[in-house]
């Protein structure tokens, strides 16, 4: 999701500069954004999350029983995840960039979006 989020935002900007070889966001967000934006909250819920001991989940396999159904992801929840990606990717670059009014990246302000 997140990073769709992101390249749809790219393909808007490659877009609006008729496909120049400029970029939309800085640098340093599309290289540190899968390592530290996103693989840090991963790390910390990893290494805080506990498992219910094995005697319990021998005793009670209904306790997964979601997972062996598919009930949290499955195509049709993917699908309304990425929709839901490019119609936030769309508005998180178009009003910002709507707003301010300028499309030129060398004005300043285009960077005030």
């Amino acid at each position: 999701y997140k990073h769709t989020v992101l390249a749809v935002g790219d393909i808007f900007f490659a877009h609006q500069i008729t496909f120049a070889a400029k970029i939309a966001y800085p640098e340093w967000l599309n290289s540190a954004f899968a390592s530290v934006i996103c693989g840090l909250p991963v790390v910390v819920v990893v290494s805080l999350d506990y498992d219910i001991p094995d005697e319990v989940a021998l005793a009670r396999p209904d306790l997964y029983i979601e997972g062996l159904r598919r009930m949290r992801f499955n195509a049709m929840i993917l699908v309304a995840w990425m929709l839901s990606a490019l119609y936030h990717g769309g508005l998180a670059w178009m009003v910002p960039n709507l707003t301010v009014g300028s499309l030129d990246p060398d004005e300043t302000e285009f960077w005030y979006a």
